[in-house]
């Protein structure tokens, strides 16, 4: 046969890279110090937010009413912040399934998702001396993730797997 012809043998000794992957595969069946790392960041960007005053997506939560804020005895600038209390009672919990971060505060969920308040009894709810049927708060999400705590999750995740790999 005429021409030219190369010919390239590969003998490849993948027990190296059966054995990281088999390292990987043990730190997945048990990845709690993953979610821990997950959860304290997820902890620590909800703690900021808290400073920026926005959403996960990045909106601005929404003015407060200007009576309200007005009546505010102190960090009248800020919202959600009176003293302190929603965001000094962030958790940050993980187990091998999940990293959780919240607050078991009653007025936590209501910050949020925004909704109606109403008077359990009685007719009326005191609002800084008025008497009102009802109250609408908006949401002001603190908590949840955005574009770059995502990207820093994902980066966590490959850092874990690295270091389990070698």
């Amino acid at each position: 046969m005429a021409g030219a012809f190369l010919s390239v043998d590969i003998d490849l000794d993948t027990r190296a890279a059966e054995a990281g992957l088999d390292r990987q595969a043990a730190a997945l069946e048990h990845p709690q110090p993953l979610m821990d790392d997950i959860a304290q960041y997820l902890y620590n960007s909800s703690r900021e937010r808290f400073r920026t005053q926005q959403a996960p997506d990045g909106t601005p939560w929404a003015a407060l009413n200007p009576e309200y804020q007005r009546q505010k005895s102190k960090n009248q600038d800020k919202i959600l912040t009176l003293n302190g209390y929603l965001s000094g009672t962030l958790v940050a919990q993980a187990t091998d399934d999940e990293a959780v971060v919240g607050s078991n505060l009653v007025y936590a969920a209501i910050q949020q998702f925004g909704g109606t308040i109403k008077p359990r009894t009685g007719r009326a709810l005191r609002v800084g001396g008025r008497f009102l049927s009802s109250v609408t708060l908006p949401a002001r999400p603190y908590l949840g993730t955005s574009a770059d705590d995502l990207a820093e999750i994902n980066d966590l995740v490959e850092d874990y797997l690295a270091a389990a790999a070698s």
